[in-house]
């Protein structure tokens, strides 16, 4: 998935003082009246400075190579990490790069590549998180892989805007990001 996205100048109550906040869902399974607001899903976080970041949504699960930084609570992701089972959500240590968003009111891109169980996430194409073994489980299932499900764009409390939004089948990675999946696999 592509697709660009932008601020607009809007917020609303309760995160007027809160970083603008948006995402886009993937892989959603279950039922909203038995999970809450969102269903078990992947998203590739769309927040001011964190915009890349990985939330597994509602009890979603995965994988993804981490290191800890001193003074940072959440542990960031380094295709060189140690590979750990995430359970909600996972920093992007690429948050700082001075090309990783653009400000306010310009037009960012974000790339979700997937296979499988297997998703990458590239921000105005820098890579900012690699997803490995996602899983899922609904109620009286065991846990299965999150393969399949329903794509959304999440907005809390500020105007967002999205635009050529494109969908489309991939049988492979990119070498470029099969490279980084590679070191990331064998964490």
């Amino acid at each position: 998935m592509k697709s660009e996205f932008k601020w607009g100048e809007k917020k609303w109550e309760p995160r007027l003082e809160k970083p603008r906040d948006s995402g886009i869902l993937f892989h959603s399974v279950g039922n909203f009246a038995a999970q809450g607001a969102w269903n078990q899903s992947i998203e590739c976080q769309i927040m001011e400075n964190r915009t890349g970041d990985l939330i597994l949504v509602n009890k979603a699960e995965a994988f993804s190579p981490v290191i800890y930084r001193k003074g940072i609570k959440k542990p960031l992701y380094s295709p060189k990490g140690k590979l750990v089972n995430s359970k909600f959500v996972l920093r992007s240590p690429n948050n700082s790069h001075p090309n990783r968003e653009y400000p306010n009111g310009e037009w960012n891109k974000v790339e979700i590549y997937k296979k499988d169980q297997t998703p990458i996430f590239l921000v105005n194409d820098i890579v900012s998180m690699v997803v490995l073994n996602a899983t899922c489980q609904l109620p009286s299932e065991s846990r299965k892989p999150l393969t399949i499900g329903s794509i959304h764009l999440q907005s809390e409390g500020a105007e967002v805007y999205y635009r050529r939004i494109k969908l489309r089948n991939i049988e492979k990675f990119p070498d470029n990001l099969q490279t980084i999946l590679d070191q990331s696999e064998n964490s």
